[in-house]
């Protein structure tokens, strides 16, 4: 769906989405650092479709989150469960046309060698 549509919603009933999913869906640094930082939730926790922080910063384009969470041990080949789409992050940045920030993760990803 489109944001510009009428029917969009973008907290669907049911997904599960913890604080810091939201954050970084919607592109709140700050916040993800709070909740990383101070209130140390797992960035590894999942939706119930099987969606982690990485993957909403990756849909939306948020670079600076998604580098946050790779360099604290994300992984941009983590799949989603069946429900959630089958979805990797790097897959999310594809698909919605975040080529900067797949230029920059690919050369992050080389010179960083995890």
């Amino acid at each position: 769906p489109r944001y510009d549509d009428e029917d969009f919603d973008p907290h669907p009933p049911g997904q599960g989405w913890n604080a810091l999913q939201h954050a970084a869906y919607f592109g709140r640094r700050p916040m993800v650092l709070y909740l990383l930082n101070e209130l140390k939730l797992d960035m590894k926790s999942r939706s119930a479709d099987g969606w982690t922080a990485m993957h909403c910063a990756c849909k939306m384009g948020h670079f600076e989150i998604a580098k946050e969470l790779y360099e604290r041990g994300m992984d941009l080949f983590d799949e989603t469960k069946d429900g959630g789409g089958g979805f990797t992050p790097l897959s999310l940045m594809l698909e919605n046309r975040h080529m900067g920030m797949v230029r920059c993760k690919c050369i992050f990803s080389l010179s960083c060698a995890k």
